[in-house]
């Protein structure tokens, strides 16, 4: 009797995977459609924050100019933005309820977490890690392994981002080797598309400006400003060699507080090179003395745990990032438009921040 021998069959050859593992897993249950809800009641703070946010929570996406435009082309997705052959696909114009409660989730996010304080180097960023945005959208889900997830919100972002309503600065996260969103900034076009004017916005970060001045939380705004500049600079993700985000941000903040500020700028650089010589010729005597002003100043100024005289503090300030040149000639030109003002006034030191353009008028 002959023995039957197998054969090797093409199938005895194929690899196992995953798929359908899930499914297997699952036994017969129905599946997850979405593990968390995005939160619509996200805690804002009072004042200009809390202004902006009360007209987010009413906001129609169905009516969203720029939303409708995006979804008539279609979304690229992250993996495919730099696929030049990459072809779109149109959706319907309204979105699912979904993408509508992830969008309003995140903008209201985005805006309880945003710097309004005109002053600093760029407008409306984003002073928390995304994570914890993720996280107050309720959308943060860990795995059992340890791993995090927070798709919905990198969805939204993204749509957000399509639609010029964000800048994001992505950089490579040490943990997991992806490239990540570490730094946010919203622009005009967040708050326009929303139904707020330009010279809302304009008037909300003078508001936020007059609060700080006001109830004296300048020193702590400016404090939280630079230990996250040094967060940033410590976890190695700054922009100071991201000349065109730079750029682009700078652009942004001058459209906002001051559109003329660039007339302004160039006429006062013509000043200054035109009067360079003259005050070559009267020697240094005069530059060093006011310098030597500005360093007795800014001792008194430490000294005071609490200051009475805010539009100083500014001024000592913005004398920090400019040349000695530029702040003799600032303070020349106010002592010549307005003489009857002493120089060591409140009065002369805010004219002179409203004519260079750091508080906003």
């Amino acid at each position: 009797m002959y023995k039957v021998q197998h054969t090797p069959s093409a199938s005895d050859n194929l690899v196992r995977t995953r798929r359908g593992e899930s499914n297997a897993l699952r036994k017969g249950q129905s599946k997850i459609h979405r593990r968390n809800t995005p939160n619509q009641d996200i805690p804002v703070p009072r004042g200009t924050p809390a202004r902006l946010s009360r007209t987010l929570k009413v906001h129609n996406w169905w009516l969203d100019r720029d939303l409708i435009a995006l979804r008539q082309q279609g979304y690229v997705p992250y993996s495919e933005r730099n696929n030049t052959h990459f072809t779109r696909k149109p959706m319907r114009v309204r979105a699912r309820s979904e993408s509508r409660e992830a969008m309003t989730s995140l903008a209201l996010a985005l805006v309880a977490h945003a710097d309004f304080f005109p002053s600093h180097d760029y407008l409306f960023e984003v002073m928390v890690p995304f994570e914890f945005i993720a996280k107050a959208m309720g959308v943060l889900h860990q795995y059992e392994n340890g791993r995090k997830a927070y798709d919905t919100a990198l969805h939204a972002l993204s749509v957000f981002e399509q639609m010029k309503h964000l800048v994001v600065h992505r950089d490579k996260d040490s943990d997991t080797g992806q490239n990540k969103p570490v730094r946010i900034w919203l622009t005009p076009d967040f708050f326009i598309s929303k139904g707020i004017p330009h010279q809302e916005i304009r008037q909300s970060l003078i508001d936020f400006q007059n609060w700080a001045i006001k109830s004296g939380q300048l020193e702590n705004l400016d404090k939280k400003y630079q230990r996250h500049l040094l967060r940033m600079e410590r976890m190695g993700i700054d922009i100071q060699n991201k000349h065109g985000l730079r750029k682009l941000l700078k652009n942004i903040k001058r459209s906002v507080v001051a559109p003329d500020l660039q007339e302004q700028k160039e006429k006062a650089i013509n000043d200054i090179k035109d009067q360079i010589d003259v005050l070559d010729k009267q020697g240094a005597e005069n530059l060093e003395a006011e310098l030597e002003k500005t360093q007795q100043a800014v001792s008194r100024l430490r000294g005071k745990k609490k200051s009475t005289r805010p539009y100083w503090d500014l001024f000592v300030q913005w004398e920090r990032t400019t040349t000695t040149v530029a702040s003799y000639l600032a303070r020349t030109k106010v002592k010549a438009q307005h003489p009857h003002i002493t120089e060591n006034s409140e009065q002369f030191y805010r004219l002179l921040l409203e004519q260079e353009g750091v508080v906003v008028t």
